[in-house]
This record gives structure tokens, sequence and C-alpha cells, in this order.
């Protein structure tokens, strides 16, 4: 799990909560349990992993949530 957060004002601001980010096993199971709450998994920037979003404005939470693939073994 990963937080993002951003200084609202710059350096020495109030920090506030941007995303969250977990790691998933299986996103496609994820897609087929969420469904429409789930975008499709694409290709993340991260070379080796996947990435999906919830659609958290349909479902009333104020953050963004995003569910990635594990890291590619080393």
């Amino acid at each position: 799990m990963s937080v993002a957060s951003a200084m609202a004002n710059g350096p020495g601001g109030e920090a506030a909560l941007w995303g969250l980010a977990l790691t998933g096993d299986d996103l496609d199971r994820a897609k087929d349990t969420l469904g429409d709450m789930l975008s499709d998994p694409k290709t993340a920037m991260q070379p080796g992993r996947r990435i999906a979003t919830l659609r958290t404005r349909d479902l009333d939470i104020s953050a963004p949530i995003a569910l990635l693939s594990p890291h590619p073994a080393r």
C-alpha cells in the first residue's frame, strides 16, 4: 500500500491526502468481482506492472484509489 499526499501551500503547508495505491495479485479477478466500479486493467508506467482505478466518485469516496499488480520478480 502507498499513500500519496501533497502539501497544500508548498513546503511547510498542511498535508492533504491525494490518493491510495494498493497492490493486488490478480487485477483481472478484481475487475470480474468489482465490475464497472473498476476500470479495465492497463499497462502501468512502471515496467512490468498493470494498473486499474476504482471509480471513487461513483462510490462517494473523495480520494483516488488505484490497484497495481505486484512488482515483477528480479
